[in-house]
């Protein structure tokens, strides 16, 4: 970026001025559409890295998430298959209090991931 904004040297500055004001300006019109060229390729780099680091940062912090939601939802199962364990222990009816209440937190856990 830094050589695309170096001015001209001096004597190119004026070999332009010269051949400008004689009418030759095939070498000034090949020199600026190369500037743009070179400016547009640069710009265009730049925008695309920092489209990548975005979607790297969005990757990792959606990895990040994910996992946490995971680790939530495994720890939320091991205390159920406890508290199943407890339940059943106790006998039929415990069991089928502790169904119905698996139930229960089966359908938030469907609404959860429909949202």
């Amino acid at each position: 970026m830094e050589n695309l904004a170096t001015p001209a040297s001096p004597l190119l500055w004026i070999a332009d001025l010269v051949l400008g004001g004689l009418g030759i300006r095939g070498g000034i019109v090949r020199d600026a559409q190369e500037f743009l060229e070179h400016g547009l390729e640069v710009n265009s780099s730049r925008v695309q890295n920092d489209v990548d680091d975005r979607v790297r940062e969005s990757r990792k912090k959606l990895e990040a998430e994910i996992k946490g939601a995971l680790r939530e939802a495994s720890a939320i199962a091991d205390r159920a298959l406890s508290r199943a364990r407890t339940v059943q222990a106790a006998g039929a009816p415990g069991v089928k209090i502790a169904l119905d209440q698996l139930d229960v937190v089966d359908l938030e856990i469907r609404a959860v991931i429909k949202t």
